[in-house]
């Protein structure tokens, strides 16, 4: 067991500059039996330094011999990685990748925050016994401290939830794991290496560690009502008559309350042999679970009938989105006269040509008929995808990449889709959201309901705002903030001064235009599948039938304005664009069924 010792933050930067005199402090992490674990940071990094007590002999500090004779075996994807150790005097420093919360605290997170959700709870079981069986795979190395302290959690660009080990000296050869010669804490241990019938450290004992800790991501507490860490668990599991479930996991992951109760089982010939077919029947329920809740999603929108008019209208069952049909027709897209008169009256010609060019030429277009969402996809909807997929928006992303800079964390800013400055609730639109988190939540949803859906093409998109008629505003020649949500601080041409809400309403607050959607004019900009180009209408490539400027890189088209936008860009010929990767808080998103 390590030497107890506790340097205060400014002994122990003292001690590490004599190695890296390079780093600053930025906190103290945490003290424990293994050492005291500080983090550091330079202008372009962080990183976790570890400070150990080292005995007269380095090697019997279990982790220090690990560093030292293991290293190659250690470079390994489910331990967190170590940069370099040192030994200075009596002190040994080992530098590792600083990986955020630990999956205790990540669980309790999730559970405060209402993401406790069945998808993240499958994702956490499933990466904690991947991580174990590649280390036994692949390193021949097995985990003799499994606890949930010791279990590092990162969030990683694409949402998922990554796992890796950091206790270093609760890592062993698999054949050389005797209980008396490897780290352990008791409150985790295999009723069997209590009752001394083994002192192996193997799979099956593991399998039981692992029980424990996936009761804990199912229910978010222990299954004991009382534990101590420095006692055995078999005894109050038997005196309270085993693991008591919930009934929302019992009913609702039956698949998951199976597999982690019998890794829980006090024979262990009734355990998973092996980690393998842990891995693999936790990936049988998963992909079960998937097929049941798709079977229930696949319900595609009404055909017409063989006699009687066709619906016109159709609610998604898996998001709950209500879609309208858009039927087949074709329309002047782009800039009337009338509002050519007006913009070129307030506007020099380097101003006009520089906001409003881009809507000329004014052509004849012809469609197909589509289905169209009647909102902007809300923050609930968008809340579900995110808790079924794990999803980080670019927005979260950006934050997480700078989250050790002061000043770029500054430019980036602390909001995103769930946290935003203005009040949201579950039916305003989500915001914050880039073309590449639309594309993703339409990926999801396509794969979830078999149904090919898309961001409209902003042709679809303006014929569907015009609702059918030919004005600048499917309300007529002018708008008011009694009708749509924008900035109505200054008169428009016809359009009156009104009021500026700074911020989203509700979905369908304002009245609907013919074909009934609402807020096509304000609220959020929202994202086409478009390429944007200011002069696209203007070339060959501009077909008359179905026309979609289709490239792989660079800016997209948003259209409708926004709460923010005055009246002149809320128009239904106003084309915007910005990055693909850019989510501000007044772009969002709406939904098109590429169906008939």
């Amino acid at each position: 067991m390590p030497r107890q010792f506790d340097l205060t933050p400014e002994e122990a930067l003292t001690l590490i500059h004599h190695l890296t005199p390079g780093l600053r402090m930025v906190r103290h992490l945490g003290n424990g039996s293994f050492g005291q674990v500080f983090l550091l940071e330079n202008d372009w990094n962080r990183v976790a330094v570890k400070i150990v007590l080292l005995p007269d002999d380095p090697d019997e500090n279990q982790e220090w011999h690990q560093l030292t004779h293991n290293w190659d075996r250690l470079n390994h994807a489910s331990l967190v990685r170590v940069r370099q150790f040192f030994q200075h005097e009596k002190y040994g420093l080992i530098y590792m990748d600083y990986w955020p919360i630990d999956l205790y605290d990540c669980v309790k997170r999730l559970v405060k925050e209402g993401w406790h959700t069945p998808e993240r709870k499958r994702a956490l079981l499933i990466n904690l016994a991947r991580m174990l069986h590649r280390l036994c795979a692949d390193a021949g190395l097995i985990v003799t401290d499994l606890k949930l302290e010791n279990v590092m959690v990162a969030s990683r660009g694409e949402g998922s939830l990554d796992l890796a080990l950091i206790d270093l000296g609760g890592v062993c050869e698999a054949r050389q794991a005797d209980l008396y010669r490897v780290i352990t804490t008791d409150f985790y241990m295999a009723p069997e290496i209590h009752a001394k019938s083994t002192t192996l450290i193997d799979e099956p004992v593991l399998i039981f560690s692992f029980g424990l800790i996936g009761f804990f991501i199912l229910e978010g507490r222990w299954p004991v009502d009382e534990y101590d860490y420095l006692q055995p668990i078999l005894g109050p599991l038997r005196q309270q008559g085993g693991a008591r479930w919930a009934e929302a996991n019992r009913v609702g992951m039956p698949g998951c309350v199976a597999i982690v109760a019998r890794c829980l089982a006090e024979n262990r010939q009734e355990r998973f042999a092996t980690l393998t077919e842990l891995v693999q029947a936790l990936q049988d329920e998963a992909g079960e679970a998937n097929r049941q809740r798709n079977a229930l999603a696949r319900t595609p929108p009404p055909s017409k009938p063989d006699k009687g008019p066709r619906p016109t209208s159709w609610r998604e069952p898996l998001t709950g989105m209500e879609f309208v049909r858009i039927p087949a027709g074709h329309f002047p897209m782009g800039q009337s006269p009338e509002e050519n008169a007006l913009l070129t009256q307030i506007n020099d010609p380097p101003t006009f040509q520089r906001w409003y060019g881009r809507e000329l030429p004014r052509r004849r277009v012809a469609l197909d008929a589509f289905w169209l969402a009647r909102l902007p996809v809300t923050r609930g909807q968008f809340g579900l995808f995110v808790a079924q997929t794990l999803h980080q928006t670019d927005m979260e992303r950006r934050q997480f990449a700078v989250r050790a800079n002061a000043r770029l964390k500054k430019s980036v800013g602390w909001t995103c889709w769930h946290k935003t400055r203005f009040p949201q609730e579950e039916t305003h639109p989500a915001v914050h959201i880039s073309w590449f988190d639309a594309k993703a939540f339409l990926a999801w949803l396509a794969e979830r309901t078999g149904l090919p859906f898309a961001l409209p093409s902003e042709a679809q998109w303006e014929y569907a705002c015009h609702g059918g008629g030919n004005a600048p505003y499917h309300f007529g020649k002018a708008i008011t903030t009694d009708l749509a949500n924008f900035d109505g601080s200054a008169p428009f041409g016809p359009c009156p001064a009104g009021i500026y809400r700074k911020g989203t309403t509700p979905g369908g607050m304002f009245p609907a235009n013919h074909y009934g959607l609402h807020d096509m004019h304000g609220n959020v900009w929202e994202w086409c599948e478009d390429l944007y180009s200011e002069n696209f209408y203007q070339t060959p490539a501009a077909v008359r039938k179905n026309p979609l400027n289709q490239g792989a890189i660079g800016y997209r088209v948003k259209r409708g304005g926004s709460w923010r936008s005055p009246p002149a860009l809320v128009r239904a010929a106003y084309r915007g664009g910005s990055y693909p990767d850019i989510g501000k808080d007044d772009i969002g998103f709406r939904v098109v069924l590429l169906a008939d």
